[in-house]
């Protein structure tokens, strides 16, 4: 099983089809970060050791959002053109 986070450019429905393939998820709008910086949203989503899934190929961008973060770096990204 693995966790994921969606990003505010996906429906929460997204999460829904997630948890439905046996996974935790939830969407960024669950933890109240919806509109925020996408620092302060990637960080949220390293705080819960997730992966995030979005459609903003800005997170590809790997000066910006470095693989390897503080203390334990994230889970990754995954992207999605239709949503999940």
């Amino acid at each position: 099983m693995m966790r994921f986070r969606v990003g505010a450019g996906l429906l929460p429905p997204a999460a829904l089809n997630l948890r439905q393939g046996g996974h935790q998820a939830g969407h960024i709008r669950d933890v109240g970060f919806r509109g925020r910086p996408g620092r302060e949203a990637t960080e949220r989503v390293q705080d819960h050791q997730a992966v995030l899934v979005t459609r903003d190929m800005g997170f590809a961008n790997t000066l910006t959002f470095p693989l390897l973060w503080g203390r334990t770096g994230h889970c990754g990204v995954a992207f999605s053109e239709r949503g999940v």
